[in-house]
């Protein structure tokens, strides 16, 4: 993807953007890409109605001295084989597509999305009971398993990955 240029206040509100985007994804980390990607999603669905959008002086692009645009000639390699104007357009081949499909929910799976995000979610504390931080090693949790075993886990997100898998 070619770099763009923004200004502290703007990377302030994508920042925001990222963060809003966060607390939706259960096992991940939101990128700025992810965030560009999801607002480029949502005017693209949003293209039935008549957007016009007036920026302050500052905040409008500027051509350079000599009229050329350094990123005219990228080329891309598209992800999901559409047109290269798709979203999906990467130039590293390396996007997650889980937290790709994360952002692009279907609207009409909302509420169902949300219940399953809520329940994942509270699974440490609706099974507290049965993890506990462990002492010494790099392993810092250890998660009673419902065969009298335990297994140990490095992080949170860990946890509730064990959790999930035995609990749930």
């Amino acid at each position: 993807m070619p770099d763009i240029s923004v200004t502290d206040d703007q990377r302030e509100r994508l920042d925001r953007v990222r963060a809003h985007l966060a607390e939706d994804v259960a096992y991940g980390h939101v990128r700025p890409r992810d965030a560009l990607e999801y607002l480029l999603d949502r005017f693209e669905a949003e293209s039935d109605t008549d957007v016009s959008v007036e920026l302050p002086a500052s905040e409008t692009a500027s051509s350079d001295d000599d009229g050329s645009d350094q990123n005219a000639d990228a080329e891309f390699q598209v992800r999901n084989g559409g047109p290269p104007t798709s979203v999906e357009a990467t130039d590293d081949g390396d996007a997650d597509d889980e937290t790709a499909d994360a952002t692009a929910t279907p609207s009409g799976d909302d509420s169902e999305g949300d219940a399953r995000l809520s329940s994942v979610m509270s699974l440490l504390d609706d099974n507290d009971d049965v993890w506990r931080e462990a002492s010494g090693g790099e392993e810092k949790y250890e998660v009673d398993l419902p065969d009298g075993g335990t297994e140990r886990a490095r992080t949170k997100d860990d946890v509730r990955a064990v959790l999930f898998k035995h609990y749930r």
